[in-house]
């Protein structure tokens, strides 16, 4: 049952007021207003037809987004996507995921000194920031290098 008098297409534009939007994402919002499956898949036909739906772009928007932030690697940035029904086989360079390990390393060092001698600690916060394990193996080794010299 509709909670309101908007019609889908209304509904629509008012969740894009709000930030973009995935097909998926509109599909689910729309479905949870209690709008019926014609309605929804007229809106969606409208809204990629009026474009203001563009799933590439927006995966696009957001891979840059975090790609220039330097805190993630390229699981989250990937399980971000998926999470909100999005596709791109654009990935991080194992040159890039590797540098912005060693600098969320570095950041969070700032805040926590000594936060690298903690192996396991050290390990799990990159793992969380979805940097493979392979990277993160190569930037804690670096460090212990670095402590040996």
């Amino acid at each position: 049952m509709k909670k309101s008098d908007r019609t889908a297409y209304e509904a629509a534009l008012h969740l894009l007021g709000y930030r973009a939007q995935s097909e998926q994402e509109m599909r689910t919002k729309l479905k949870r207003k209690g709008y019926g499956p014609n309605d929804i898949e007229e809106t969606v036909v409208r809204l990629y037809r009026e474009r203001y739906l563009d799933d590439e772009a927006l995966a696009e928007e957001i891979f840059s987004l975090y790609q220039e932030s330097l805190l993630y690697g390229d699981r989250y940035i990937q399980g971000k996507l998926r999470a909100r029904g999005l596709m791109l086989e654009k990935h991080l360079s194992a040159e890039e995921e590797t540098e912005k390990a060693r600098q969320a390393l570095r950041a969070k060092e700032t805040i926590i000194p000594g936060f690298r001698e903690n192996y396991r600690r050290a390990a799990g916060f990159l793992l969380r920031r979805g940097f493979s394990p392979s990277v993160v193996s190569l930037v804690l080794d670096e460090t212990e290098d670095m402590e040996e010299t």
